[in-house]
């Protein structure tokens, strides 16, 4: 699988397309163990990545949400080394509405890089 990001711009928040307003969002642990079935339920719904396999290799995984929503507009999948001093972004994925320039908000991965460079 192919995988093609462009980064255009780093933002602190999404960005709704169709009227360029700027919305709060906010980081929740997925406490849930994602199982075979959940991947697969996502991946019925248009997800690209198995996300089971990141709780299988100890990861962390949040979701990435507007404040006071619980619709998921992305996930990543976080492997710390505490003795390090080191985390590792193993998975990060765009809900599948937020897919390319068409997608309905601008700025998911955006987002995880500020999130994690800083």
């Amino acid at each position: 699988m192919e995988i093609d990001i462009e980064i255009d711009s780093l933002t602190d928040c999404l960005i709704e397309r169709s009227s360029g307003e700027k919305l709060d969002t906010e980081y929740r642990l997925v406490a849930k163990t994602i199982t075979k079935e959940d991947a697969q339920e996502l991946q019925n719904e248009g997800w690209k990545f198995d996300w089971s396999l990141p709780h299988k290799d100890d990861c962390e995984i949040y979701a990435l949400t507007l404040k006071d929503s619980d619709q998921i507009e992305g996930l990543i999948a976080l492997k710390h080394f505490r003795s390090y001093l080191f985390t590792f972004v193993e998975l990060v994925e765009a809900a599948p509405h937020n897919y390319g320039h068409k997608g309905k908000y601008i700025g998911v991965e955006h987002i995880y890089l500020q999130l994690h460079v800083s």
